[in-house]
């Protein structure tokens, strides 16, 4: 079913003098970070996701379900290799993103950013500087039209004040403000920023529900998988690594309760997870898949060994994978090992190395943004950019980095 959202959040009313067109609108997504060991939840290290789009038309997206049974026709059977594949587009190379301001189209590409910023023992604002570049510099947002709050920890959702008041906030999106947060004594205290950011109107999102983005001639789509626990079931085709799936203790935490989001332009797919838990990634899955088969996907949890069952990970069999993880935290070996049991996989990138798990065990350290410690972290980006007909897409490493190419998927 589609939510009723009003067409406010498209950002109509901020139609005026000087204000960008709607092909020029973008939306934002953030996204959270790691822990700090006498933190309840903490905070070492902090990612962010930004997802900009850029459609041509100002009519709404189709909201067709981006979760229907893929077919099983066309399956390409690749074989994982560590060797990266750099070949150029057949026609011209789209323009460099920060090449792009305001009077500029973008060919109604999509493209998500995967952004690495440091908070611990590094000068206040820092966090919010990086952010604010990429967002601006980078992205070429004058403005964020959507902000989405995958769920109730601090890292997640610790900084939508600051960048509502640096660089404004159309609607925000979240799984619903809870009374209270077990693992949060000053959950209270915390969530008073938000709450005026928002003026307590952020919107609630439920599993079945369609984000109402404006598309072009090839349908831009995102639709909530998952949210407070609740997934959407029934749909997709039965799980063939269903048995993979060893029940967990029980997570309590807020973490369990995240917000799986499944964006779609034509027939590109790509899916975050939030830090969306072993067991109710288990219930997403299981007996059917609604994600049916991805092109890219978002490791989930930092690449934590408390999430990325291998039911889900096989069952989505990603061509590409992107582990927003630190130096110390995520990309567990459990979790790798999983990435490599990936029957479609080509590449996996990772934003950070860990400087505690063997090399050999990791991605290529070309296919790595950051290869030294906190204090030597220079906050390199991960950028996939869909072609404007979803048909292939790149993924690149920073402004300077060499774009590898891939191919859609045609099965959906």
């Amino acid at each position: 079913h589609v939510a009723p959202f009003v067409p406010e959040v498209l950002g109509d009313r901020h139609r005026g003098p000087g204000a960008a067109p709607p092909h020029q609108r973008r939306l934002v997504r953030c996204r959270g970070h790691d822990h700090r060991p006498g933190h309840p939840f903490g905070a070492q290290r902090r990612f962010h996701e930004l997802a900009q789009f850029a459609p041509p038309l100002a009519h709404h997206g189709d909201h067709d379900d981006v979760g229907r049974d893929p077919s099983r026709q066309g399956r390409q059977q690749r074989r994982f290799s560590h060797a990266r594949a750099r070949e150029q587009p057949d026609s011209k190379p789209p323009r460099p993103v920060h090449h792009v301001s305001r009077a500029e189209a973008l060919d109604d590409r999509a493209q998500f950013f995967f952004v690495q910023v440091s908070r611990g023992g590094v000068p206040q604002g820092r966090d919010l500087n990086r952010i604010l570049k990429v967002a601006r510099e980078n992205a070429g947002l004058s403005r964020i039209d959507h902000a989405i709050v995958s769920h109730w920890h601090l890292d997640h959702y610790g900084n939508h004040a600051a960048l509502a008041a640096e660089i404004g906030i159309g609607t925000f999106w979240d799984r619903g403000i809870p009374d209270d947060l077990a693992e949060d004594a000053k959950f209270h205290e915390r969530i008073a920023a938000y709450r005026g950011a928002t003026q307590n109107k952020s919107k609630q999102l439920r599993a079945g529900d369609h984000l109402p983005l404006r598309s072009g001639n090839v349908p831009l789509r995102c639709r909530v998988l998952a949210a407070s626990r609740e997934t959407v079931s029934g749909e997709g085709p039965r799980n063939p690594f269903a048995e993979q799936h060893q029940p967990q203790p029980e997570d309590k935490s807020d973490n369990a309760a995240s917000l799986v989001l499944l964006f779609g332009l034509g027939d590109f797919r790509y899916l975050t997870c939030g830090d969306l838990t072993w067991n109710t990634e288990a219930k997403l899955v299981t007996p059917r898949n609604p994600a049916g088969r991805v092109d890219l996907f978002m490791v989930t949890h930092h690449g934590l060994p408390v999430s990325n069952n291998p039911a889900l990970v096989l069952a989505i069999d990603p061509v590409t994978a992107i582990m927003c993880n630190g130096p110390k935290k995520g990309g567990a070996p459990t979790t790798l090992e999983t990435l490599r049991r990936v029957e479609s996989l080509q590449h996996w990138y990772q934003l950070h190395r860990n400087v505690d798990v063997d090399p050999a065990q990791q991605a290529p350290a070309d296919q790595i943004a950051n290869q030294g410690t906190t204090a030597e972290c220079q906050g390199n980006w991960i950028l996939a950019r869909v072609a404007a007909d979803g048909k292939s897409y790149t993924i690149q490493i920073g402004s300077d980095g060499l774009p590898a190419r891939y191919s859609t998927r045609n099965e959906h």
